[in-house]
């Protein structure tokens, strides 16, 4: 069965439809179709549509108004084994259909042929022995009278430079032309050896601006079937498009075609930042560049205009040869917006680099540096136009907790906002799902991380995390909050909720390990009364380094910090005293029941001096701290789902009841059993001699009530 390759020029974007049946095609298909490519675009109950063909002997548009025509007109084009058909849709007005179609191009239709008789007689370029010369091409376009014009006929109005990229128009790609028609030079030479004029000069022509005619505006042009514009015509089908392929030296040609002179200006600067020169634009219109050499010893020069269809751009001349200047590394050409342009993702992707890292990739991938200023505008630049998808993130948060909450039985999502002015603005939102409540209740141990980042965006924000250790002392997080600041009153809103989510109750024993964040101590005062506090002995450290730096101190604080019992505690505090007793007296002052492990309650069996669980935490979301909230939310939403998900399947793979860390550890103290002798006292009490080198130490073990003195 016939197929063929259609794409459509729809709302100024090229649709691919990808291939089609004959027996299949319509134009009530081709509508739906491409309204189903188009994103946030629905057809309205009022909206028709017109849908137009290009003809590829004429570049000329034939309306198609049944689907008899649009058959015709396909089954023309395989008979000539052309394969892909290019349309054009615009959406009309309900009362403005056809009528004002016909009224303005009316010199279209042939009264006295056919639909069919009309279309073989432009479709006749492509028969065997007949080959199209520029003649019978301009006749088609003059009986047709259809160019690629918009049909809202504003095309007259002057274009400047912001406006050029909105112009309204098809345009055949150089892969589609060579689908449709295979024209190679040597046939465009039987196309000029056609006309009556055999002695055109190609020079002549390509020197045409050089010759005082570069004051001629674009809007004085006009098409006549006089033979020079025949042969320029002819000129223009040799050229070939300019490609330029990623990561490839660009090489500028005199005849190279570009689609819109924004197209041109972007090469023409890549190409000066290529060749490390800068250049003066004497002439930098729509119409026409004139670009050449700052350096008055280089003659390097390049002009370029516009081609008959009044959008491409052609390079008419290139005058100098190769750059004789000196070429510059750090170039005024590298603005901070051909920065922004060349490294939007690099930049968008690591929002948080830093001007040196810019630098690094401008220099190794362009060969090109810049200012640090600019670096830093450029960045700004990039940012600012990624700002909109975190506004736009912060007005779904609404919706995003109600789908959490539809598909979620039994979870918390809570959003606080508070109104400035007439609206409604985002403050905090608490998250934490039911499969969290139930695994810390049934599997995690009391003893809990608290931790605050900041977020990196341009809206600021702190990530409020939650953490535990299960049974095989991997991180389990409980719930994520995201606020506008670290105080007792967002502290307090966001443990309130975790209480009354987890079922937490005050004569539950829980332990809470926290960094001392601004307002946390009070907020855990005020909602768990009862509760546990330790403050992390790596900031404690911190803190303490600030005023007692000596290395040796370092040491001792360790012991004293990880010390398992009193007696290893009161041995590294003394060394302390005797080193600094300042040290010992600041290191007493600040309660080491918050920060020594064998002040700790054993009931919690952890010997946890620091909250690294809950930065390693912070540290695997740190990547998505820069993204858009929902971004975020979703990120962490996902992660959570896969890490449960993948534990479970693993506990089903465990041989035992015990945990393989645990199992590990009970190997290493195993070992350590070979120093140790052990006097039953009664059922359930032992005595637990540790023979030492240079002494022994003796513990008492009651199994009845899990103690034992070393503190383990």
């Amino acid at each position: 069965m016939d197929q063929i390759h259609v794409k459509v020029h729809f709302d100024g974007k090229l649709i691919d439809l990808g291939e089609y049946e004959i027996e299949c095609l319509s134009l009530v298909a081709l509508i739906n179709d491409v309204m189903e490519k188009v994103v946030n675009r629905h057809q309205l109950d009022d909206e028709k549509f017109i849908i137009m063909a290009q003809i590829p002997s004429s570049g000329a548009n034939q309306l198609l108004e049944t689907d008899m025509e649009l058959l015709s007109f396909v089954n023309l084009m395989l008979s000539r084994k052309i394969t892909l058909l290019l349309l054009e849709m615009k959406s009309l007005p309900s009362e403005a259909m056809q009528s004002d179609i016909l009224e303005n191009h009316e010199t279209f239709f042939i009264p006295e042929n056919s639909f069919e008789n009309t279309l073989e007689r432009m479709f006749e370029v492509y028969e065997e022995g007949n080959k199209p010369t520029m003649v019978d091409a301009i006749h088609y376009e003059q009986v047709t009278k259809w160019t690629d014009e918009p049909l809202d006929n504003d095309d007259n109005e002057p274009l400047d430079n912001d406006d050029a990229n909105n112009v309204d128009s098809i345009n055949w790609t150089d892969d589609e032309i060579g689908e449709i028609v295979k024209i190679d030079n040597e046939n465009v030479e039987n196309i000029i050896d056609s006309s009556d004029n055999s002695d055109f000069d190609n020079k002549t022509l390509l020197s045409d601006y050089e010759s005082g005619d570069e004051d001629t505006s674009p809007d004085d042009f006009h098409l006549n079937l006089n033979e020079d514009s025949i042969q320029m015509m002819a000129r223009e089908l040799r050229v070939q498009r300019f490609k330029q392929m990623a990561d490839e030296e660009i090489i500028l040609e005199v005849g190279q075609v570009f689609s819109t002179v924004d197209e041109f200006r972007s090469v023409l600067k890549d190409f000066a930042i290529q060749q490390g020169c800068v250049l003066h634009r004497e002439k930098n219109e729509r119409a026409r560049v004139t670009a050449l050499c700052a350096n008055k010893r280089c003659k390097w020069r390049i002009h370029a205009s516009l081609m008959v269809d009044k959008i491409s751009l052609m390079i008419k001349t290139i005058k100098g040869g190769a750059h004789t200047c000196v070429p510059l590394i750090k170039n005024p050409e590298t603005t901070s917006k051909w920065v922004a342009e060349k490294l939007f993702g690099v930049i968008k992707s690591n929002p948080g680099i830093s001007s040196s890292s810019i630098a690094y990739v401008l220099l190794s991938r362009f060969g090109t540096a810049t200012n640090r200023r600019r670096l830093y505008k450029a960045k700004k630049r990039v940012l600012k136009m990624c700002e909109g998808d975190y506004i736009n993130s912060y007005a779904l948060l609404n919706d995003y907790a109600n789908v959490l909450l539809m598909t979620n039985n039994d979870a918390t999502v809570k959003i606080s906002q508070e109104l400035v002015g007439n609206e409604n603005k985002f403050k905090r939102i608490f998250i934490s799902f039911k499969a969290q409540q139930q695994g810390f209740m049934k599997g995690c141990r009391g003893f809990i991380g608290l931790d605050g980042c900041h977020l990196k965006t341009s809206s600021g924000g702190i990530l409020i995390s939650v953490v535990a250790l299960d049974a095989n002392n991997g991180v389990f997080p409980l719930a994520v909050c995201i606020c506008e600041v670290e105080s007792r009153e967002s502290w307090t809103w966001f443990l309130e909720l975790f209480k009354e989510h987890m079922d937490i109750h005050n004569d539950m024993a829980i332990s809470f390990m926290s960094d001392r964040q601004k307002g946390l101590i009070h907020a855990l005062q005020d909602v768990f009364p009862s509760c546990e506090t330790r403050y992390c002995a790596r900031h404690v450290y911190a803190n303490f380094r600030k005023q007692h730096s000596a290395e040796i101190l370092r040491e001792h604080f360790w012991k004293a910090a990880r010390a398992t019992n009193k007696t290893d505690f009161d041995d590294a505090m003394t060394v302390i005293n005797k080193i600094d007793e300042n040290a010992y007296k600041w290191l007493v002052d600040n309660d080491p029941s918050t920060w020594s492990c064998h002040h700790f309650n054993p009931f919690y069996k952890t010997d946890h001096v620091t909250n690294n669980m809950s930065e390693s935490w912070n540290s695997y979301l740190n990547e998505y701290r820069w993204k858009p909230i929902l971004e975020l939310l979703e990120f962490i939403r996902i992660k959570l789902m896969k890490r449960m998900i993948r534990r479970r399947d693993k506990c089903e793979d465990w041989e035992s009841n015990i945990p393989p860390r645990v199992q590990k550890k009970i190997a290493k103290i195993a070992k350590a059993t070979r120093r140790v002798s052990i006097i039953k006292a009664s059922k359930y009490q032992f005595e637990v001699v540790e023979i030492m080198p240079d002494m022994e130490r003796h513990y008492i073990v009651d199994l009845n009530k899990w103690y034992c003195e070393c503190g383990g």
